[in-house]
């Protein structure tokens, strides 16, 4: 498939249906902490420079809202080691976001703060970002599993490579596609980072042996594109296989192949899983709100993507804002009604990854 750039943006009221990406970051910042104490401790003639400003680059940042627990914590630690070293918080994400809001989001939320600037990058970071040698600190939390391509049509909403799929020819050629763009990303990072710098990426994943709840969410993504089907049909537009997220899913082996096999000079120092977080709280009294819930969740995601795919094929806005309205607000809650997602979430599981350039 061609190599263009697919612009993914989440929709505007993902941070409020975006429960499971804000926990993962939670869940992940004790693990932060600990790494950026060693960067301080290790290093500390970095924090006796007060001319450079300590870099932090925000990979994937959506609209900013999960961003600022992470970036405050991380602020407060290197306060403890430098009162007034200016610190530089670069916001990145596909230009099609709405930068002045992420950036007053994020500067309001880091208030408390003296010393920091905030800017913004509207880039794709499967380009360059940076000049060399020149961030301390990069963060990427549920973003480097999107990729801007969409390799070849699938029966799915998005690929998630476990059991007969991965081994399937599409589910091969999905993965060659990530494993690309996944070592194109750790090797732009590598000249940006400094010595001694460090990236941290969290990723929506599974096990290397695939749960139950693993192929349940398989299951459901290919329930998601029957429904989205469906709000075609009553639109009389086709129903085609490539309307499909480009989101990769995959497990820690995957993502170590990279390191195992030399394709990048970053080293992955630790990883680990965060305990399974649901996609949204679940109210067992109330089976209707839960189903809301779980496509306002969807929506979220896919709301733009698929916007833009269907308006690429011809079809204009307004059709496609329909469509997209029968999808979410009949079409899932109808099917997913008659499942058991009206009394149990879907469980997602994150894998952390601490990398960094020695």
């Amino acid at each position: 498939m061609e190599d263009t750039q697919l612009h993914v943006r989440m929709s505007q009221d993902y941070d409020k249906n975006s429960h499971g990406q804000r926990s993962s970051a939670l869940n992940s910042l004790p693990k932060i902490k600990e790494h950026v104490k060693a960067i301080i401790q290790n290093n500390s003639e970095r924090f006796e420079k007060t001319h450079l400003p300590f870099t932090i680059a925000d990979l994937g940042c959506a609209d900013g809202h999960n961003s600022i627990p992470v970036l405050d914590s991380v602020i407060c630690l290197i306060r403890e080691a430098h009162p007034e070293l200016p610190i530089s918080i670069y916001l990145n994400d596909t230009p099609s976001n709405d930068f002045s809001s992420v950036v007053q989001k994020v500067s309001s939320g880091l208030g408390n703060h003296t010393h920091v600037s905030v800017y913004s990058i509207g880039k794709s970071f499967y380009e360059s970002l940076f000049s060399d040698n020149s961030v301390d600190l990069m963060i990427s939390s549920v973003a480097a599993h999107w990729i801007p391509t969409l390799p070849c049509p699938i029966n799915y909403m998005g690929c998630l490579l476990m059991g007969k799929f991965a081994e399937s020819p599409e589910g091969q050629i999905w993965e060659k596609e990530a494993e690309k763009y996944w070592e194109r990303f750790l090797n732009l990072r590598y000249q940006e980072l400094r010595l001694g710098g460090l990236l941290v990426v969290t990723v929506p994943a599974f096990s290397d042996i695939p749960t139950s709840e693993d192929l349940r969410r398989l299951e459901h993504s290919a329930h998601w594109k029957l429904c989205f089907f469906k709000a075609l049909s009553k639109f009389n537009l086709e129903c085609d296989k490539n309307y499909t997220l480009p989101a990769v899913l995959r497990s820690l082996k995957h993502y170590k192949k990279a390191f195992d096999e030399k394709k990048t000079k970053l080293q992955l120092i630790e990883s680990f899983y965060t305990p399974p977080i649901e996609s949204y709280p679940i109210d067992e009294q109330d089976p209707i709100g839960n189903v809301i819930k779980y496509t306002r969740f969807v929506r979220a995601i896919s709301y733009e993507v698929l916007k833009n795919q269907m308006m690429k094929k011809g079809v204009e806005e307004e059709v496609a804002k329909k469509v997209l309205e029968e999808f979410y607000e009949k079409e899932m809650v109808e099917h997913f009604l008659k499942t058991e997602l009206a009394e149990k979430a879907i469980s997602h599981q994150y894998l952390g990854l601490m990398i960094q350039k020695k």
